[in-house]
């Protein structure tokens, strides 16, 4: 289910109707209202504008935790990007002498990415963001990515980091 909202002024955005009829909606929408459906989306948006704050906080500290453990036990981690509140529970960061694809699969029970989360539609080799940063192209290619959300804990974000920590110090390489 989606939910778009138009204003009726002149700055909303016109858009041409996918069916005809429906002149009570302006022409825009044909049929019996979705009663249920508008009451499910109207409780959803209540329940998020009531439980995001605490959400976005949970998130920022398990990124915080994760960081901060990561870049303890492994010297050799960088973050990216500083940690934002406005970007919560993202961790974005690389390591000197990782090879990204060999780090992942060594670890079967801590979920990152490579990369951002917008690579895989276009089939692009590597995230356009490491290099807008002005990383070099071997770091690029080695960007990692650590995504929190409300059903982790921050002692289980830690021991992630830990695990992580100790993957990334048997795969890199000796010269590094």
């Amino acid at each position: 289910m989606g939910l778009l909202v138009l204003g009726r002024n002149e700055l909303s955005p016109r858009i041409k109707a996918p069916y005809s009829g429906g002149d009570q909606e302006f022409s825009l929408r044909p049929g019996t209202h979705n009663t249920i459906a508008i009451a499910a989306a109207a409780t959803a948006l209540t329940s998020h504008r009531i439980l995001r704050p605490d959400r976005v906080e949970h998130m920022h500290q398990c990124a915080e935790e994760f960081a901060a453990t990561l870049t303890k036990k492994s010297k050799s981690v960088k973050l990216t990007l500083p940690l934002r509140k406005d970007a919560a529970g993202i961790v974005n960061f690389y390591a000197h002498g990782l090879d990204a694809p060999t780090l992942l699969e060594q670890l079967p029970h801590v979920c990152i990415n490579r990369g951002s989360s917008c690579l895989g539609a276009k089939g692009e080799k590597f995230s356009h963001v490491p290099k807008a940063l002005g990383l070099p192209v071997e770091i690029q290619a080695n960007v990692l990515r650590a995504s929190f959300g409300e059903m982790i804990s921050p002692a289980r974000a830690i021991r992630a980091a830990e695990i992580l920590a100790s993957a990334i110090e048997k795969t890199k390489s000796p010269n590094s």
